[in-house]
Formats: C-alpha cells, sequence, structure tokens
C-alpha cells in the first residue's frame, strides 16, 4: 500500500536547448512507461498541439521526487493522441530508453466508480517554480468524455506546468487521473483530469500495473511480508508466541489446508521480529539430502549479512562447507557464532512441512530428529533455551510420529492446534483484507456474505476461499468484486478446479500428456502405513522429469498450479501450488488412480537407490529376479517416466545379473554338472548378495509396525539380524529390546482388546476381543505359552487359583471350565438384563475363594451372586443403583462385600454379598472407589491420598498413606489401580507402580499419548505383575522388587556415571546415593546386597577403589580429604584416612585426585601434587611422599591430576603436570620406570586420564577432547588410537586387550585393530549414562524416572538405573522370550521380496516359539 503521499514517479519533462525550462509533468505508469499529456508532448517538440507526433520522438525527462538531484534520461514517443475538437484526447505514451533512477517507482492507477468529494493532491511546475509546487483541493464530479473535474482550495493554483501530472485521491489513496487543463474563468481554481479508464483504454497494457497488489495469497501460504494482510488468527497468533517464549519444543499440529504454514511465517514470525532478541530460520525436510545439509542451508542465511549479495555457486560452496562443520560437531559453535552476528541471544528454528522428513532415508531422519531435539537442550546464561524449535505437522502424520518419542510425546501432550476458523474469524479474513484499501476495493452487495456462506466451516475449506479470493481480485473491474466474476469463476467449491481444467484445456492443449504426466510425479501414492498414510504432494527435482513436462511445469507456474523453486544443493524443484488440488481437482485423483500401482513401485525404487548410493553402491543392494524383472517392464512400459537416475540403477542391476550369469555358464560342463553347479550357486548367490537387502527391508518394516504391533516388531527385528546382521539391523535388535524389555509378555488378541483377566499369580492371562475370541496364556520364566483359545465369549473371569474359567457366551448361560482338563465342569444361566435386548453377561468375577461368582447383566443396574458350591441355589441378587448403571465388580478380601468401581460415582456402590443389600454409595464430595483386585475408598487430603477400607470408612492398614495427589489438578497422582502388593498413580502421561506397603516407586510404565489417560490397568491379586492393552496386543509386566536395584532413585544432574561403579571382576556393583548412601548390589540379580546411610541424594563427583581381592572398598567424594574404608561385602565400615595435603599446596585444591590399590593391597592416594601410601590395617602413612608438581619457584599451583595403581604390582602411573605425559613409577625403590606421551594433539583430561588393565600390562590414556590411547607397559608401544569425541569416556575389559567406548548415543568396542563393534543408542531409550560392565555383558543404563514429565527437584532429575545386556544374542534370545510364536509368511506378505528369496534365506526369528 501507497503512503500518505503520492509515489515519487512524478516526472518532469524539459523543453529542448541551452536554457531548458519544464513544460509540464508526467508520471510513470509502468516500470519504464511515462504518461504526460499529449499537448505537453507537443510544447517539448515545439509543434501545434492539435499536430500529431510521429512516434520514436525523443523527449528529456528527470524524477524530482526520487530522492536526491538524478540527471535527465531519454524517452521515446509510442504513442501521441492530441486534443480534439471535442476536447477529448491529449494523451501521450512515453517509453523510457533505460531503468528510471532508484526512488521513482509507478505510481497505482485506480479504476474505480466515482470519486466525488474526495481530497485530492497534484504536484506541478509552473513558471518560476521549475522545483514543483504541490495543489490540493477537492473533486467535485465526474464531467463525461473521461474528465473529472476538480477545484482547487490551496494557496497554490492549478496552472499551466500541472499538466500530465498525476490526480492523487487522498482517501482512495492512489492516482484517479492525470491533470489536463484549468479553467479560466474560475480563476484557475477549476481544473480537468482524464479518468484513469480513459487512460487504461489508451494503453491496456497498463491494467496489471494499475490495479492494487492482491492482499490474497491463492494457494501459497502467507509469508512474513505478507503480515500486514493475514487475518483471522490474532488469538491463535498470540497463543502460538507464548508457547514459543515458554517451551522449547513446539508442535503446530493441524489438518491439510488449515493454515498452519501461514500461521507461523505471517503470524508468529513478524511478532518473534519485535521482541529483538531471536535469528530465525526455516526448513523443509528435503528427500534427496542428508541431515547435515538440510541445516546448514538454513543456517547459512544467518551467517551472511541481510544485504550481503551471494552468488549461487558461492552459496553452493559455502552450504558445503557449513556441512562440514557440522559433520565435525560445530553445531553448537554455528549457533553461537550467528546469534554473536545478529546481536541476538535466541535461535528460533521452523522446520515447515514436517511430514516431509517421513520421506527421508531413515538414517538421515532420525540424525536430523537427534540434533534438533539436541539443539533444544542448550542453555543460555540465564538458564533458558539457547534453541526453539517449531515445528508444522499435518495431524495425518501424528502416530507415524512415535518414531521419534521426544517429539511424538510433545505432540501428543502440548500441541498448538490449528483448527478450523470461527464464522467471525473466517468473515475477518475475507472482508478486513479489502477494507484495507479504504474503499478503493470493495464487494458487490451481498458478495461477501454469498462467499462466507459457500466456503462452510471445513478446515480445508481455507486455501480454496484464498483461491477465490485471488480470482475474483484479478477480475476486479472499478474497483468492484462483483457476483458475474464470480459466478464464472465457480464459486468457492468449483473455482480452483474450473481454473485447473480451463488452464489445462484451453491454454495447455498441446502439452496435456505431459501435464498429466507432470502432476502424477507431484504425487506421493499414499499405503496406509504410520509413515505414508495418505496421498501428498511431492517435491520432484528436475532431473527426475523428463524435459518436456519440466516445460509444462515452467508454463503451469505462470497458471499458479505448480510452485517453481531451489533445492538447498541449488537444484531446480517444482512442486504442488498446494494440496488443496489433490482433494478439489477430480482430474488430478483420476490421473493418480490411474497410475498407483506404477508409482508406488517408483517411489520405492527410489528408497532402494538411495540406501544403494549411501552404501557406495553394494551390490547386494542391486535388483534381482522377480523384481528386476518387473522393474524391466516398467522400464518400457514407461520410459519416459522413468529419469536418467533410475535407469543407471537398473543398468547396474543388469549389468549385475549378466556377471552372475557369465560365471554360471562358465562353470557348467554337462547338463547334469550344470543344473547341479547353478543350483547351488542360486542359492550362494542369494544368500550372499540379498541378505542385507532383505534384511534392510524387515528393518523398515519392523520400524514402522513398532508403534502399533509390538509382537511383530520384534519378530521382525529379530529376522533381519539373523537374515544378515549389519549395523543397522544390529542397531534397531537394541532399540527393540530396549523397548520391550520392560515386558514379560506380549499377547496378541487378533483384534481390539476388549478384556483382560489375571489370576492372583499373575501367571495366567485370559485375553478377549472384542470378536468374542478368547486366548488364555501362561506366562512363565520360559515366557508365554497358549493354553486355550475360544470364540463367541461375551465375558470371562479366572479363578484366584488359575485352575478355573468362568465363560459369558450364547444367551444367559455362563460356563464354567476347567483349564487342566479342558472341560466344562458346570453351566448357570443368568438373569436377563431389563435394559438392553443383548442377552449374554458382560462382566464376571470370581471372589478371593473362588467359590462364588459374579455374573452381571449387559447394561444392566443389578448382578447376581453365585454359590459355586451349591448351584441350584437361588443367586443373591444386589440391589439397584438410584442412578447408573454399576460395572467394574470386584470381592473384598474376606468376601462379605463387593464393590463396583466404575468410572463416576454414579457407576459405585458397595453391596452385602449374603443379602444383596447396598451398604454404601460414593457422593461427590465423598472418597471414590478404586479399581483394582483390593477394594479401596480414596479421598485427597492435604495433597495426600487417604485409603480406607472400601466397606468400613478407616484406614487400610497394609496400604501407604502417604502417595501424593493434588485436588486442583486431578491428573497429578490420580489413582489407577490397586492389589495387594501395588498401588498404580497416573500422572501426566505415565502411570508410576508403587510398593502398596512403603509407597516406593518400583515402575514407571509411559502412557500411549492421549490416549493413555483411559488404558486400564489389570493387576493380580496377590503379585506385582499388571497387565494392560496397547491397540490389538496386551502387555505383561511385573514390578520388580522392592529395594531391588531398578527401584532405587537417585536425584542427578546428568553425570550419573558418578553414581555407579563395578569392582574390577563384575562380581559387585557399588552405587553412591542411590539405594544408600553407598550400596553393594549383585549385578545379575539386582539384589542389594548391603547399604550404608540414606540414599537419594546428589552425588558429588565420587571415586572408588577396589583392592585386588575385592574385600576392600575405598571412597572419597570431592570436596572431602578423607577416605572411607568398607569391608566387603559387608560394607562394615573398616576406618577413614584424613589425607592432608602437602605443604606449599594451593589452598583451592585440597581433595583427592586419584587413589588406587597395589598388589599387596596398599591404598595409593594423590591430593595436591602427593603420592602417599597406606597400610589399610592400620590405617597409617608408609614410606615417603612423592612429589609430582610444578618448581615451587616457579608455579605451585600446577599438580599431578590422576593418578592410577597396578593392581598387579607396585607401580603407579602419574600424569605430568602440564598434561602432556605420563610417569610411570616403581614404588618399592622409588624409582621412575618410563615416561609415556600420547600421540593425541590434546592435553591429558583433568579427570580419570590414566588407567592401568587389570593384569597392568597395559595403560590407557584419554584426553580432553576424549581422544584414548592404549600402550603396552612392557614394550612401550601404543596398540590401540580411539578418535575425539568431548563426551567420550574409555575403559578396559577385563582379561582383554580390548576398551569400552562410551560417547553420546553410542556404545563402542575398540582393539588393536580398530573399531570392532558399535551400538546406537535409541534416542527414544532416554538413556542419560551408560556403564558397561567390566567383561562387556552388561550395560547399566541411567535413565530419568519418568520419560514424559521428568521429577525435577533442586538438585535436578530423579533417575534410576536399568541392567541390561550388552550382546545381540542375548537381545534377540530376550525378545523371543516375549513373543508367542515364530516368524511367519503373513508378516512378510507386506515385503516387496520374491518368494524364492525369502526360502532361500530361511527367514527365520524365534524358531523355538
Amino acid at each position: 500500500m501507497p503512503g500518505p503521499v503520492p509515489n515519487p514517479g512524478i516526472a518532469r519533462l524539459w523543453s529542448r536547448g541551452a536554457w531548458a525550462t519544464p513544460q509540464g509533468a508526467g508520471f510513470l505508469a509502468a516500470p519504464r512507461i511515462v504518461l504526460t499529456c499529449a499537448h505537453v508532448v507537443s510544447a517539448v517538440a515545439a509543434e501545434q498541439e492539435g499536430s500529431p507526433l510521429a512516434a520514436g520522438l525523443t523527449v528529456d525527462v528527470d524524477f524530482p521526487l526520487a530522492g536526491k538531484a538524478t540527471p535527465r534520461q531519454s524517452a521515446r514517443l509510442i504513442t501521441h493522441i492530441p486534443v480534439a475538437e471535442d476536447g477529448s484526447g491529449d494523451i501521450a505514451v512515453l517509453a523510457l530508453d533505460q531503468d528510471p533512477p532508484v526512488g521513482a517507482e509507478p505510481v497505482r492507477l485506480l479504476d474505480v466508480e466515482t470519486v466525488r468529494g474526495h481530497p485530492f493532491r497534484a504536484f506541478g511546475f509552473p513558471a518560476g517554480d521549475d522545483e514543483g509546487v504541490w495543489s490540493l483541493g477537492t473533486i467535485v464530479d465526474d464531467r463525461g468524455r473521461g474528465w473529472l473535474q476538480f477545484e482547487s482550495t490551496s494557496a497554490c493554483e492549478i496552472r499551466q506546468g500541472f499538466s500530465g501530472t498525476p490526480l492523487w485521491d487522498e482517501h482512495f489513496k492512489g492516482v484517479v487521473g492525470m491533470v489536463v487543463a484549468t479553467d479560466g474563468r474560475f480563476r484557475q481554481r477549476a481544473a480537468y483530469a482524464i479518468t484513469a479508464s480513459a487512460l487504461l483504454e489508451i494503453h491496456p497494457e497498463l491494467r496489471r500495473h494499475a490495479a492494487p497488489p492482491s492482499p490474497f495469497r491463492g494457494l501459497d501460504s502467507f509469508r512474513e511480508q505478507d503480515a500486514t494482510h493475514y487475518f483471522g488468527r490474532a488469538a491463535q497468533i498470540k497463543a502460538l508466541t507464548d508457547a514459543v517464549t515458554t517451551s522449547s519444543i513446539i508442535p503446530v499440529m493441524g489438518v491439510s489446508g488449515v493454515g498452519k504454514s501461514s500461521l507461523i511465517h505471517a503470524g508468529l514470525v513478524p511478532q518473534l521480529r519485535k521482541r529483538g532478541d531471536y535469528s530465525i530460520t526455516s526448513l523443509v525436510p528435503e528427500p534427496a539430502l542428508g541431515a547435515e545439509l538440510m541445516l546448514a542451508s538454513a543456517l547459512l542465511p544467518l551467517l551472511n549479512a541481510p544485504d550481503e549479495g551471494v552468488d549461487p555457486l558461492d552459496r553452493l560452496e559455502q552450504v558445503e562447507r557449513l556441512t562440514e562443520r557440522l559433520r565435525e560437531g560445530g553445531t553448537a559453535p554455528v549457533v553461537r557464532e550467528l546469534l554473536t552476528r545478529s546481536g541476538t541471544t535466541q535461535l528460533a528454528l521452523i522446520v515447515d512441512q514436517f511430514e516431509m522428513l517421513f520421506r527421508c532415508s531413515p538414517d538421515a531422519a532420525e540424525k536430523l530428529v537427534d540434533q534438533l531435539v539436541a539443539m533444544t537442550d542448550w542453555r543460555t546464561a540465564d538458564g533458558g533455551p539457547l534453541v526453539r524449535l517449531v515445528f508444522a505437522l499435518r495431524l495425518d502424520f501424528l502416530k507415524a510420529m512415535q518414531r521419534f518419542p521426544v517429539l511424538g510425546r510433545v505432540c501428543e501432550a502440548s500441541p498448538v492446534l490449528v483448527d478450523r476458523l470461527a464464522e467471525d474469524q473466517l468473515r475477518e479474513v475475507v472482508l478486513s483484507p479489502i477494507a484495507s484499501f479504504h474503499g478503493a476495493v470493495r464487494f458487490e452487495d451481498s458478495l461477501a456474505e454469498r462467499l462466507l456462506s459457500d466456503a462452510g466451516r471445513s478446515p480445508g475449506a481455507l486455501p480454496l476461499l484464498e483461491f477465490t479470493l485471488t480470482l475474483l481480485w484479478e477480475q476486479q473491474r472499478q474497483g468492484i468484486l462483483a457476483h458475474a466474476a464470480y459466478e464464472e469463476i465457480g464459486g468457492v467449491a468449483g473455482a480452483l478446479a474450473s481454473h485447473a481444467e480451463r488452464v489445462v484445456k484451453e491454454r495447455l492443449d498441446d502439452v496435456q500428456d505431459e501435464v498429466r504426466r507432470l502432476f502424477v510425479q507431484l504425487v506421493r501414492p499414499g499405503e496406509g502405513g504410520l509413515d505414508n498414510p495418505v496421498d501428498t504432494g511431492r517435491t520432484a527435482r528436475r532431473t527426475e522429469l523428463d524435459p518436456a513436462c519440466w516445460k509444462a511445469a515452467q508454463l503451469l507456474a505462470v497458471q499458479r498450479l505448480v510452485h517453481l523453486d531451489h533445492a538447498s544443493d541449488g537444484m531446480e524443484t517444482v512442486a504442488l501450488a498446494h494440496e488443496a488440488l489433490l482433494e478439489h481437482w477430480p482430474a488430478l485423483r483420476s490421473w493418480v488412480d490411474a497410475d498407483r500401482d506404477f508409482r508406488v513401485w517408483q517411489e520405492h525404487v527410489r528408497e532402494r537407490i538411495v540406501r544403494w548410493e549411501q552404501s557406495g553402491r553394494d551390490h547386494a543392494l542391486l535388483m534381482r529376479g522377480s523384481e528386476l524383472k518387473q522393474a524391466l517392464e516398467q522400464l518400457r512400459d514407461r520410459s519416459q517416466d522413468v529419469p536418467e537416475t533410475e535407469r543407471r540403477y537398473l543398468e547396474a542391476s543388469q549389468e549385475w545379473r549378466r556377471r552372475r550369469r557369465s560365471r554360471k555358464a562358465i562353470v557348467a560342463a554337462a547338463v547334469t554338472t550344470v543344473l547341479a553347479t547353478l543350483a547351488g550357486f542360486g542359492v550362494y548367490s542369494v544368500r550372499g548378495s540379498k541378505a542385507a537387502e532383505l534384511s534392510a527391508g524387515l528393518v523398515q518394516q519392523a520400524q514402522g509396525q513398532a508403534g502399533s504391533h509390538r509382537e511383530e516388531a520384534a519378530l521382525l527385528s529379530v529376522a533381519a539380524w539373523s537374515t544378515a546382521p549389519t549395523q543397522q539391523a544390529h542397531d534397531n535388535l537394541f532399540t527393540r529390546y530396549l523397548a520391550d524389555a520392560p515386558y514379560d509378555a506380549i499377547l496378541p488378541a487378533g483384534g481390539e482388546v476388549a478384556e483382560t483377566v489375571l489370576d492372583d499369580s499373575g501367571q495366567v492371562v485370559a485375553v478377549r476381543n472384542v470378536a468374542g475370541r478368547l486366548s488364555v496364556w501362561h506366562v512363565g520364566a520360559a515366557g508365554p505359552s497358549l493354553m486355550v483359545r475360544m470364540d463367541d465369549v461375551s465375558a470371562v473371569a479366572v479363578s484366584p487359583d488359575g485352575t478355573r474359567l468362568a465363560l459369558g457366551g450364547d444367551g444367559n448361560r455362563i460356563k464354567i471350565w476347567d483349564l487342566r482338563e479342558k472341560r466344562t465342569l458346570l453351566t448357570l444361566r443368568a438373569a436377563m438384563s431389563t435394559t438392553s435386548t443383548a442377552r449374554a453377561v458382560d462382566e464376571l468375577r470370581f471372589d478371593r475363594t473362588g467359590h462364588r461368582l459374579l455374573v452381571h447383566p449387559p447394561e444392566d443396574d443389578r448382578a447376581q451372586i453365585w454359590d459355586l458350591d451349591r448351584p441350584t441355589a437361588a443367586p443373591v441378587t444386589l440391589k439397584p443403583l438410584l442412578e447408573g448403571s454399576p460395572n467394574d465388580f470386584v470381592f473384598s478380601a474376606d468376601g462379605k462385600h463387593v464393590v463396583a468401581s466404575g468410572p463416576g460415582v454414579l457407576s459405585q456402590g458397595v453391596w452385602d454379598t449374603r443379602s444383596g443389600r447396598l451398604t454404601a454409595v460414593p457422593g461427590f464430595e465423598e472418597p471414590e472407589l478404586v479399581a483394582g483386585p483390593r477394594p479401596v475408598a480414596a479421598m485427597c487430603a492435604d495433597g495426600k491420598w487417604r485409603l480406607t477400607h472400601a466397606s468400613a470408612n478407616k484406614p487400610d492398614p497394609r496400604l501407604f498413606q502417604r502417595l501424593p495427589c493434588s485436588t486442583e489438578d486431578v491428573r497429578i497422582g490420580e489413582l489407577a489401580g490397586i492389589s495387594d502388593q501395588v498401588v498404580l498413580t497416573r500422572d501426566d502421561g505415565a502411570v508410576t507402580v508403587h510398593d502398596a506397603a512403603t509407597g516406593q516407586r518400583l515402575l514407571v510404565l509411559a502412557e500411549d499419548g492421549t490416549k493413555g489417560r483411559y488404558t486400564r490397568y489389570v493387576l493380580a491379586g496377590a503379585s506385582r505383575r499388571i497387565a494392560f492393552a496397547r491397540g490389538t496386543e496386551v502387555l505383561v509386566a511385573t514390578a520388580p522388587a522392592p529395594g531391588s536395584l531398578p527401584t532405587a532413585d537417585i536425584f542427578s544432574t546428568g553425570n550419573d556415571d558418578e553414581a555407579a561403579h563395578f569392582s574390577p571382576s563384575g562380581r559387585y556393583l557399588v552405587t553412591v546415593g542411590a539405594g544408600g548412601e553407598v550400596a553393594l548390589w549383585n549385578p545379575v540379580t539386582g539384589r542389594r546386597i548391603a547399604a550404608k546411610g540414606r540414599g537419594g541424594y546428589q552425588p558429588t563427583y565420587t571415586r572408588l577403589a577396589f583392592d585386588a581381592e575385592e574385600k576392600t572398598l575405598a571412597v572419597s567424594e570431592s570436596p572431602a580429604e578423607s577416605v572411607t574404608l568398607y569391608k566387603l561385602p559387608s560394607l562394615e565400615v573398616l576406618r577413614r584416612i584424613r589425607v592432608d595435603p602437602p605443604l606449599g599446596s594451593a589452598p583451592q585444591d585440597p581433595e583427592l585426585r586419584g587413589m588406587g590399590f597395589t598388589r599387596h593391597g596398599r591404598l595409593v592416594t594423590l591430593g595436591g601434587g602427593a603420592v602417599s601410601q597406606w597400610d589399610v590395617t592400620a590405617g597409617r602413612k608408609v614410606a615417603e611422599t612423592l612429589l609430582f608438581r610444578e618448581n615451587s619457584e616457579v608455579d605451585r599451583n600446577r599438580y599431578a591430576t590422576n593418578l592410577s595403581a597396578d593392581p598387579a604390582s607396585e607401580r603407579i602411573a602419574v600424569t605430568t603436570p602440564d598434561l602432556r605425559g605420563v610417569e610411570i613409577w616403581d614404588l618399592r625403590d622409588r624409582r621412575r620406570v618410563t615416561v609415556v606421551t600420547p600421540g593425541f594433539r590434546a592435553p591429558l583430561a583433568d579427570q580419570d586420564a590414566v588407567l592401568f588393565s587389570s593384569d597392568g600390562r597395559r595403560l590407557l590414556l584419554t584426553g580432553k577432547d576424549g581422544s584414548a590411547e592404549v600402550w603396552d607397559t612392557e614394550g612401550e608401544q601404543r596398540e590401540t588410537t580411539i578418535p575425539p569425541d568431548g563426551t567420550r569416556a574409555t575403559r578396559f575389559l577385563s582379561h582383554s586387550a580390548e576398551t569400552v567406548s562410551v560417547r553420546r548415543g553410542f556404545v563402542e568396542r575398540w582393539g588393536p585393530d580398530g573399531l570392532i563393534a558399535q551400538t546406537r543408542i535409541p534416542s527414544a531409550a532416554h538413556v542419560r549414562t551408560v556403564v558397561p560392565s567390566p567383561d562387556g555383558e552388561h550395560l547399566l543404563l541411567s535413565v530419568p524416572v519418568s520419560t514424559t514429565q521428568g521429577t525435577d527437584t533442586d538438585f535436578g532429575t530423579t533417575a534410576a538405573f536399568q541392567l541390561r545386556q550388552a550382546s545381540a544374542t542375548t537381545w534377540a534370545a530376550d525378545l523371543c522370550s516375549h513373543v508367542t510364536r515364530n516368524i511367519s509368511q503373513e508378516d512378510l506378505n507386506t515385503m516387496r521380496y520374491g518368494m524364492l528369496e525369502r526360502v532361500l534365506l530361511g527367514v527365520t526369528a524365534c524358531s523355538e516359539r
């Protein structure tokens, strides 16, 4: 929109000669077109006004209002229409020979209906005023003949010299005409102007410049620069801005077309800009690019100056250099550098169209997400997030976010949902942009209401409405958006389809086939999976398209049906203008459906090519057999749609097949021999070359099933690793192992789970689905085994001893079935329902003895209690509730009462089992009854749960009475179930299992997103076993025993490895602050052996040392100057030794920096640069102190800071004060044996820089940058070199030349030949710290107690330890122990591999099942 004065596009026309003077005015009407009066040009040429002038005449012009003085430039006459006898005409059109000066821009011509009474402003060059002067006044009216009459009211009258100047309408803020004449009869205060309409008729090409810029965006989303025209989302902009300023990860979610991108870019970004403390960048995931390249492309613009022009080739080089920096771990320095350059304190990183990430390779997607999540953990100086991540996600892909658990949980817990616009918001979207033009543009009467009515309130209607308004704007006449134009474009419902059809048929008729083929390539067909649920648009690179299709894309871009752009690597791209085309253009949908099979095949081929390229073009990933045959058929039939990259891949596959066939032919010598050889070679070839590819496919399928079918995901993961133990299969197996480790069994229900029932021990688990299919399993130490399967079961109960079932089924009959003998023992006939036509019972419950059975008719308010010892006796009928229907029945422990604890107090009650009398009904202000095998009434009082007997208002002495709760937020501490052994509480997103007697946390189970709140947890009556449904499966878990290692809490700030230490042999595990001040554990069973003091505090830096026989433990906690000696395994305190620093030590460094035991049991300590030896029996110092520090005359503050004692001799290793070497000393004769200088550049680490192996033959040196080296102490040779990583911690494996190294996200084994094995720690596991066991067989993992909310304290976050296996063989065995079957052909049917390959490879998973 122009400002309050005319755009400085006014031109001054000069006469010729040395004494040139202004002859009149003109104005820029287009970038190089000047309009003026014909009589002004005649005056310049010194010709009569009525005589026409030939084109080509040169005129000198300049632009005095463009800013600083500008030189004159020449313009050529194009059109000259002199004044006619009737006064019409007097228009001239000039074309500039060069661009106008900076600041001179075309004015905005307004072809409007009326300007009567509007104030005007005009700028002219009357005689004596060569620099120009303004005249102000009022427009009177339209005078006819295309003229306007206006009158000057200012001191400056309209005189000669104003001719040709634009008439600026102050109301409409635009030019409505060109001044041509004055009326001398009125003292030159009356004047006339040619209307804009008449000017446009003379030069129609100006119409596209005349219309004001459209405030509507068509199918494009609103950008930051469009914020002034972005309306209807004020409240949501504020909500999103508040979310960004208070959270580090903000998902913006909504259906396609609802306006997510516009809300972010035109709503959020301008608000953040106003704050001034944010740098902002955005990216859209690109499937063809790696994670670092995508991130580098987003960050680079912030590193360059805003006005710094960068050549495209230079930019590509800069992107490549920045990508390398990010690969080398330099993301944090880059972010801080760009913030420093911009003078801001935070980075807002926007990921638009996040769902595009599911089209990237799994490695690239996971790497990008891991990096983005890690960035949100960085902190500013004041502790706030340094990086805030905002991402826009289509709701269709919400389930797929299970692949990225951190982001998935945020999507479930705190999304910013972009919903459809309310009626008043939609009205604002339509009317406010028009109102901003101050009446220069308006809707024809009732058209706005018609638009709003036709748009409706569908979330996907917004792009259609915007597109319709855009077309209406373009067809406006005299500033009016009319009904006729609206009907012509097809209304809101048909505008997009009509426009697309018209473009294709009328303007692109000669390339219709290319248009169809292009659009098919711009759609990725949906396959119904998590990662690809529906048809979506895709961005195609130019190299993927036939040249004819690219030409069609350029034509379609002009018509706004596709969008041309460049990828981050510079490649030209094309994409649908909006996915609304998919929904609202029938022709496109029909094209996609017709080519769906081909496109599904092609997308899979493209995924295969990406894996092939990433593997270095491994032959194992080439096509073979039936796959190659199908591909060649596609190439033959659709050759124009198969680009060069795919052709090269197919050619490589053909060439590999030809070479294999040639080798077979050479081997063949005779027919029989040929057949035998070929058969054997075929098996070998398939096994050798197809295994890696098949394994990768199995991994991909396992990842797709992980969120909804755990059993199938486990089987596929084991099968992938068994087929080919690639790194990908190895890491995926570990991910599945960690995800399923908390569970004893994964039981398939064969459909949606309707009911799960346990016996008292929890070993018999009955699962019924909604179709009435019942499966009964025995879940023991060896895993689940099927006991019986039945159909048409309406309800089920398991007797407490697990020997009998009660089954509801046909009609109102109930069967008592013996599980051991597999036969019916008894049949009962229940009462008919009084409120439902359904006849089968819907709930059955045994009492604690198993001799009575409660039967509940469907949807009824009555229930019956049968005595199974007297089946012919009449049952006891429970009295009905006054309101509601009771459910979730359970007998009290003494059997005297039955309790209904269904959701809501109207469904709850307590009955006497002998009389059926209703003895208690909870009120709204009274304790509610809690579900579970132990019936309890609960009330939250003073922030603690008060748990009482359901049948008597007195505390239950067997239950802990101080579990936290909240009367303000029901999501905090909500009770989810109670048994004799455990109490379940639900916090936002997680369920915590507590010991019923002590309240100790035993287990935390993350819930299934927002649906988890409605999960029913089934508890065993007399054990810690729990079962609950997830989709079509039931997960069975057992809470750890109270006091075991997994139940020990520790308040931690992240250095959890300082709180856990294995003994050298791995026999013991010692924790500091977890389970006790010092606690000793059996690492195999997790049982606590002994403990001293109370745990649960934040440990300071702790040093531990074991003697060689593991009978004595030395513990020192910084900054204490003493060592406590404990006897093992009792943890009896033997004595405390005070280690005083030597004279001359700096006061700021008194603590111990190292200690250890020698072979003969002497304790060696290092403090203040002094090495002391101690007799642990007597508790006294022996031998003289050895000093390791700089010359006291030079620098007393530099000491040796690391010590390691050789457990196999009397040697020690001490770092030099400058941390550049290690001295090895023999303590017996106080002699330095040798000095070892590491080869890495970094100085040695301040802590744990030197370590002897258990046999003393090797020495491990660690640098500050994580570099590590293993040295042979006898030959003084370097054996192993480990590269730097700032997060790396390295330790020896016992009785081995290998080391185990832990760095962020990885556990690695290194040996003399380099890296031996690597395991990726999945982000979904929320692992904070990994402590490997000395033998390398176990991993001690530290995880937050709650992976969904955290338990924050003044010290940090509550963490817990999990002991897990470290070998892939045990992972596979553990997964197989949880499932109910082996992998089947059905599990593989969805894979794109031939039957022959699968049979020859012998795909298997859990063969013992």
